[in-house]
Order: C-alpha cells, then structure tokens, then sequence
C-alpha cells in the first residue's frame, strides 16, 4: 500500500534495511513517523550532500536572497525513500480502537494500518511516542512527541 505523511513506520522483517508501513498492534518493530517535516531524520543518507549532488531545477527552489532549498518530500521522491522522524514533534495518525487518546498518554502501533494507539502498559520496546493532543473517537492526526522506547 501507498504511504503518507503521518503514518507510523516499522522496520519491514522481511528486508531489516527498509520500512513500511505498520499494520499489527503493539509492534516491537516500530521505527518512527513519515514526517515532511522532520526535526531529526533517520537516513543511511547525508540529504544535504545529496541535495546539492542532485540539485536541479526540478528539485531546487531559489529563494529571494538566492538561496537554494530543497523540500523533503522532493528529496525522498529522488531517493526514494521515506523521511522518517525517530525524534521530535510529528503529526501522527492516530486510532482510539484502545480507547480515547488523551494528551500524555503512550503510544504503540495500532491493528488499523499506519496508525498509532493508547496503550496503559505498554511493553518496553514498543512505543512509538507520547500523545500532545486528544482523540475522542474515532481515527484521526495529533501530534505526537517521537520517543522510540
């Protein structure tokens, strides 16, 4: 399936150096959030130095001081690969299939795919972050404190 920003990633079993998406609970694979704006990105790669190795017009954007920037997501597009946030705060989708999220709580892996859920006692290994926002029913996007534990 295709992925998108906000959906909790885990480390794919059947090839340990890539990631995709979750889709069972309280997995001891999680590995972080696809995020378009990461704080801290878990990458093999040094995207500054690909950036300017690749930088064209299709990826670059000048800005008035002459400045060249570059987009995550145009970078990831190029590298194909999924900028991964394993710190920071993200949006993240979230589910309430383990009851409401309240702001604090600690969140794992959920059975709805690329989302994340409550859980009271959490196994070590499994948590993805903390909760900074509520979710009273449903699925939805809050934001999220990434503190793989």
């Amino acid at each position: 399936h295709s992925v998108s920003a906000g959906d909790v990633m885990v480390i794919d079993p059947a090839n340990p150096t890539t990631i995709t998406q979750s889709t069972g609970p309280r997995s001891r694979l999680v590995a972080g959030i696809y995020s378009t704006e990461p704080g801290f990105m878990a990458s093999k790669r040094d995207w500054d130095d690909v950036a300017r190795a690749q930088g064209g017009p299709a990826l670059a954007s000048v800005d008035e001081d002459e400045s060249v920037s570059y987009s995550v997501l145009q970078l990831a597009h190029e590298l194909d690969e999924i900028p991964l946030a394993v710190v920071g705060i993200v949006p993240c989708k979230v589910s309430t299939e383990n009851g409401p999220v309240r702001v604090g709580d600690l969140l794992v892996t959920a059975s709805t795919p690329g989302h994340a859920m409550r859980d009271e006692n959490p196994q070590v290994g499994t948590v993805l972050g903390k909760a900074l926002q509520s979710l009273e029913t449903g699925t939805g996007v809050i934001e999220v404190l990434v503190t793989l534990q």
